[in-house]
């Protein structure tokens, strides 16, 4: 009788997995890579897209949104996006509350108040076109971040020490 030969290394099936997740591994890599090389470009589009998808959304049901000023506001944010440069500051302002909408796939008055209002802050020369917040509704601010400048519930205040004691 014959011995069978004994076959040294790794199975074939194991190695056929091994290079399948090379190659998926080596993918991802480079999406990441071109992602993190055009991140602003990146962003300015997520930007894009879910400033339509707020316009959209209000065309299909205003729910007491003037979407004429809303629109107007839209446009001419859209058509300074790709000629401004942002700080991560200035952009993490608005990333949460594309969150928030986009999470409830329901766009509602108070989203939209923030929305602009974020909008408003990126480019202070369109608070023309801001939006007020409906009667009942005000907005909900999702960070301690988005608090407004000179919010004087984000700050402690600071009396003399004259003034302290009430004399």
């Amino acid at each position: 009788m014959e011995q069978p030969v004994k076959r040294s290394g790794m199975p074939r099936g194991c190695l056929i997995g091994l290079i399948i997740v090379g190659i998926l591994a080596l993918i991802l890599l480079i999406v990441f890579g071109v992602i993190c090389m055009n991140r602003e470009k990146v962003l300015r589009w997520s930007m894009r897209q879910g400033v339509v998808y707020v316009k959209d959304a209000i065309g299909k049901q205003p729910n007491g949104i003037d979407t004429t000023r809303f629109n107007a506001l839209a446009d001419n944010f859209l058509s300074r996006l790709d000629t401004t440069k942002f700080t991560d500051e200035q952009l993490m302002t608005i990333g949460p509350i594309f969150q928030n909408i986009l999470s409830d796939k329901q766009v509602d008055s108070a989203e939209v108040v923030s929305l602009s209002g974020a909008m408003i802050q990126l480019f202070p020369d369109l608070s023309e076109y801001g939006l007020d917040p409906t009667p009942g509704e005000t907005p909900e601010v999702t960070d301690s971040m988005l608090s407004p400048p000179g919010d004087s519930g984000a700050m402690m205040r600071e009396q003399p020490a004259d003034t302290a004691s009430g004399s």
